[in-house]
């Protein structure tokens, strides 16, 4: 009897001292679960309170890692031109124009919060004589998000016009 008591004590022992190991690597694994959202991103060019031009990009992101997206072209630019054996040769160099967008969603004490880099460019319609003119919008900041609503991320004016940027997203959880 004094022996199954005994033994009786030291699983309750053992178990009354493993239970806090045991509760806190439940809740580690818990939060180590993946969290995913879908991220919809609008750009908007308006005039007073005229929309102009309208893009939107979605894009699939895992909480805490940082995504990409990338949209443009590339434009020749004459770099230089030589004659070799008769031949008249041009050299040319790529710019690289369009949207580019570097974003992360991290989940915080039931908060979600955004990061963004944004750079938006595009080449002025009559380019000048040594190559075009290349109109850029850059853009870095952090946000809280409203989960299924959109929240500016950031405005910036065009110092060529009286037109304005509007940049948007709207965070969907997906998982």
């Amino acid at each position: 009897m004094l022996r199954r008591f005994g033994l009786i004590t030291a699983i309750v022992t053992v178990l009354a001292l493993a239970y806090p190991a045991l509760a806190q690597e439940a809740e580690k694994s818990k939060s180590d679960s993946w969290s995913f959202y879908k991220l919809q991103i609008n750009v908007r060019e308006i005039d007073g309170s005229k929309t102009l031009n309208s893009r939107s990009y979605d894009l699939n992101q895992r909480a805490g890692e940082w995504g990409q997206l990338r949209v443009g072209s590339r434009i020749p630019i004459q770099t230089g031109s030589v004659e070799i054996g008769g031949k008249q040769r041009t050299d040319f160099q790529y710019l690289d124009i369009g949207l580019n967008i570097d974003s992360r969603v991290q989940d915080h004490n039931g908060e979600v919060s955004f990061d963004w880099r944004l750079n938006l460019s595009s080449a002025a319609p009559d380019p000048s004589p040594g190559g075009p003119v290349v109109r850029n919008v850059q853009s870095n900041g952090q946000t809280l998000l409203a989960i299924g609503k959109p929240v500016v991320m950031t405005t910036v004016d065009d110092l060529n016009s009286t037109h304005k940027f509007v940049f948007e997203v709207t965070a969907t959880k997906v998982k």
